[in-house]
């Protein structure tokens, strides 16, 4: 499997960056849903911590995602996808892409802004990115819980628009960004 993605399929680089951060956005979405409805106990302070780390890490993952698609641009959609639908399909990616920095860097600027150590797993501080400020904290955690909707949102469409690729249109869209080398016959 090649690397860089060619004319017609991601490369391993792509497909890694891809699954990996589905994994760990699935598991943020699971830890902060779970959080968000538990009492605020030592427990779930821990859970705060993990969230925070894997946090800092889809950041991370997601910058070093965007540069690749920079260095080696995803393959071209089918030649017959029609013009809204191509259109769609941009702006569904971009909005995820966003939504996937939005979130995190909203998540820290409500926990530098909250009156709390802004701790990641192993008790290590992260920088505060602002000073405290109750008003930008909630600020901030609006921000961080409407952006995580629409990602839930974004995420819905973005799957029910691969599965009706590969199940009703029958082509290889889904299949090119497939972990391993499958493919089929479109």
């Amino acid at each position: 499997m090649a690397w860089r993605n060619t004319s017609e399929r991601y490369g391993i680089v792509a497909k890694s960056f891809h699954w990996i951060l589905f994994l760990l956005i699935a598991g943020l979405i699971g830890f902060g849903l779970y959080m968000t409805s538990q009492t605020f106990t030592p427990e779930i302070f821990t859970l705060y911590k993990w969230h925070k780390t894997i946090g800092v890490l889809v950041l991370a993952l997601v910058v070093a995602r965007v540069v690749w698609r920079f260095v080696s641009p995803p393959p071209p959609l089918p030649a017959n996808t029609p013009p809204l639908e191509r259109w769609a399909a941009h702006l569904t990616h971009l909005l995820i892409y966003v939504a996937i920095i939005v979130i995190p860097v909203s998540g820290w600027l409500m926990s530098s802004a909250a009156p709390f150590p802004n701790l990641i797993l192993g008790n290590i501080q992260l920088p505060a990115l602002i000073g405290q400020d109750e008003a930008a904290s909630k600020f901030f955690s609006a921000v961080h819980y409407w952006a995580g909707r629409a990602l839930m949102a974004l995420l819905v469409l973005h799957v029910g628009a691969a599965l009706l690729h590969h199940f009703i249109r029958r082509d290889q869209i889904l299949v090119r960004m497939l972990p391993g080398s499958f493919s089929r016959k479109a």
